[in-house]
């Protein structure tokens, strides 16, 4: 079937349509699209129902894009290519197949002999089949799968662990009494084995009959960690003659073992006292082993006995050392070796029987003990250090001890829980001999490393398989700071200055001690450091007091530095400067040394200066006087005054003569320089006055009036 695409929208269209089912523009007949055969290779005939040259089995090379031809009209104009839904091509019916296929192969050799010059090919693009959608791929059902199994697992692993619970043991519960033949009231030890720990078992006798302990109580008991257990049990009185069942049942489990005893009837004849073996021997074993085994106590006659055991060694013993019995009693021999020396060793039991006149019983009893195994003991088990990473810190020992009576070769590896090699010790291996002891060097190097705390452990083989913890807490080094950098002092001769401070630090984390030196410039003993050393943990200070003394010394300036030195490579400098003065002298200088007044009746005399000078090195306060005249008719301003050292003070002296003149020719000023701690200085300014008349007043003489006559 032909087709054509429109020009605008791009939509493939049957031939003969006028109209775009698309966008509904008028089709142009020109666009009739015709089926252009190119290079590819002609489907073959069989394949019904397909496009020819189109079937992937014919073209196995070529993908859902084919080559369509466009007309020249469709290349002079631009196209409008808006948004494009995928293109469906309607198939002809297998009806239509060889017509089209002959119409295919005429067109084709018409063109191969018109040898027309190629067009253009435009590649369209087929539309994909739809697909049905799949919720889920390969590979997701193949993890859930996967995951399933893991579940599966872990809930049959959690559900067996539920059943078996506490029951660890999978062992078949055993019991056995002993001894196993029996008289009635004699006692036996019933114990058991492979039964869950801590389970509670009840016994049974005879058809599951209670079995009655000696309070009247059902009996029970509770196995130990390993499932065991043991007790004493005493045979009922009304027990008959002949073979016993004896049950232990754990409820809890469902289990229950079985053992079977046998008692006997009274013999006619008389009481006597069997063992069952007439020596027993211990296996070798090194000094502290205790062992033990069990021997029975037979009556081979009627009626009961009673007995005792004698020991003539101190390791020797048995429990219980007598007892009453009917049929047989199970009694417990056990050496122990204690701290005997390694050697052979042998003994005597002798069993008596009580109301029997020479009725005894000797069994013998031989063991050896053997040289104990080395044995090495260390006198710690941790070691902690505090360091910093620019110091490695003090070694520590460790105390080995070989407290058996064999050589030990032993062996030692250092490991470290960051993989560094910080932790070393000497020596690492050795071999020790019984009862020596050796010491051993261990250090941890924290230069340069990193601050934190570091883990570390020492594994000891041969003899013993201790370990011994290592622990190192790495910090900043220790810091040294001094302030203030420089002190100044000032004293007087033969005086102290007053005592400065100055303040030590720890500005890092780890601690230092610290220590101090002084020089003077001089190579005197002036100056002092208090405390002369100490130490500072991180972060700490302290106070340092600093001292000057100048009673030795001369006035002048004296230099000297303190140097503090901490264990961590701080060195830090001060400088010291000490400015000696002179002691306070007060000294005045007075000029003019005597003042000279002419006086004259009623008149006022110019006045007069005197200059004090301070030429001590104390500031004076000073006061003036006048004596031998009023204090009205010589005065001076000003009357007091402070002067500093190196300075002067100008008073002022005016003499005030009255109308009846001066009784005196002569009068003192009296000049007191004052400082606190010194002797006051005093100066005397003598004052001559010279008394004059006052000179007349010339009188005015009037003029003489003259007449003069006018012309």
């Amino acid at each position: 079937m032909d087709t054509k695409r429109c020009m605008y929208c791009q939509a493939l269209q049957r031939a003969d349509a006028q109209i775009c089912s698309r966008c509904g523009h008028v089709l142009s007949p020109e666009s009739t699209r015709e089926a252009r055969q190119d290079s590819r290779p002609i489907a073959a005939s069989h394949r019904a129902g397909h496009t020819f040259g189109l079937h992937p089995e014919d073209q196995p090379y070529q993908s859902n894009m084919m080559i369509a031809q466009r007309s020249p009209a469709d290349e002079k104009e631009p196209l409008y290519r808006g948004k494009q839904n995928p293109e469906y091509i309607v198939f002809p019916s297998t009806q239509e197949a060889p017509a089209l296929k002959a119409r295919r192969t005429a067109r084709l050799r018409q063109m191969t002999a018109s040898a027309q010059p190629p067009i253009e090919p435009k590649t369209v693009r087929w539309p994909r089949p739809a697909r049905r959608q799949n919720w889920f791929s390969r590979r997701t059902i193949s993890s859930l799968l996967t995951i399933s199994c893991i579940f599966l697992l872990l809930a049959t692993s959690i559900i067996a662990f539920a059943l078996i619970g506490r029951h660890n043991s999978i062992a078949t519960p055993v019991i056995q009494a002993m001894p196993d033949t029996l008289r009635a009231n004699d006692t036996f030890t019933l114990s058991g084995r492979g039964f869950a720990m801590h389970d509670q078992i009840t016994f049974f006798h005879d058809a599951h009959l209670a079995l009655i302990n000696e309070n009247g109580q059902p009996m029970a008991v509770h196995t130990d960690a390993l499932g065991a257990f043991s007790l004493q049990a005493q045979v009922p009185a009304d027990w008959q003659a002949g073979d016993h069942q004896l049950n232990a049942v754990d409820s809890t489990r469902g289990v229950e073992a079985v053992t079977n005893i046998q008692i006997k009837a009274p013999s006619a004849q008389p009481s006597a006292l069997q063992i069952s073996q007439s020596e027993c021997r211990f296996p070798a074993a090194a000094p502290g082993i205790v062992s033990s085994q069990s021997i029975i106590l037979s009556n081979s006659g009627g009626g009961q006995i009673s007995w005792s055991v004698n020991s003539d060694q101190p390791w020797l013993s048995t429990t219980p050392s007598s007892g009453t019995f009917s049929g047989s009693q199970s009694v417990r021999v056990t050496v122990n070796r204690g701290g005997l020396t390694p050697q052979p060793y042998s003994g005597h039991l002798t069993f008596s029987q009580k109301d029997a006149a020479s009725a005894t019983v000797t069994m013998n009893v031989s063991m050896e003990v053997t040289p104990a195994p080395a044995v090495l003991t260390l006198s710690t088990t941790q070691l902690n250090y505090s360091a910093s990473n620019s110091q490695d810190p003090a070694d520590q020992l460790i105390t080995l001890h070989n407290s058996g009576q064999k050589a030990a070769s032993w062996s030692s590896t250092a490991s470290t829980g960051d993989n560094g090699n910080w932790l070393s010790l000497v020596p690492d291996h050795d071999e020790l001999a019984p009862g020596a002891s050796e010491t051993l060097v261990v250090s941890a190097h924290s230069y340069h490393l990193a601050v934190g705390t570091y883990q570390g452990s020492i594994q000891f083989s041969g003899g013993t398989n201790a370990q011994v913890g290592v622990s190192m807490s790495v910090v900043n080094a220790g810091n040294l700071v001094a302030s203030p950098p420089t002190l100044n002092f000032t004293a007087q001769a033969g005086q102290s200055a007053a005592d400065q401070t100055v303040t030590l630090q720890n500005s890092g984390g780890f601690a230092l001690d610290w220590t101090n030196r002084v020089e003077t410039v001089d190579q005197g003993n002036w100056l002092q450091v208090s405390p002369a050393s100490g130490s500072l943990v991180g972060g700490e200070q302290i106070s340092v007091t600093v001292s000057a003394s100048a009673k030795t010394l001369r006035p002048g300036s004296y230099q000297g530095t303190i140097t503090f030195t901490s264990s961590s490579g701080n060195v830090r400098q001060l400088a010291v400067a000490l400015l000696v003065t002179a002691p306070p002298t007060p000294a005045i200088k007075v000029q003019p040394a005597s003042l000279s007044f002419t006086a004259v009746d009623g008149q006022d005399t110019p006045a007069q200066t005197i200059t004090v000078q301070n030429t001590g090195n104390v500031d004076l306060q000073c006061s003036v006087g006048v004596d031998g005249i009023d204090k009205g008719l010589l005065t001076i301003n000003p009357a007091q005054g402070t002067i500093k050292a190196g300075e002067s003070m100008t008073l002022t002296v005016a003499l005030h003569t009255p109308q009846g003149g001066l009784k005196t020719s002569a009068a003192a000023i009296q000049i007191s320089a004052t400082a606190p701690g010194v002797a006051a200085v005093h100066q005397i300014v003598q004052v001559t006055i010279n008394h004059s008349s006052p000179t007349p007043t010339p009188t005015a003489t009037p003029p003489t009036a003259t007449a003069t006559t006018a012309r």
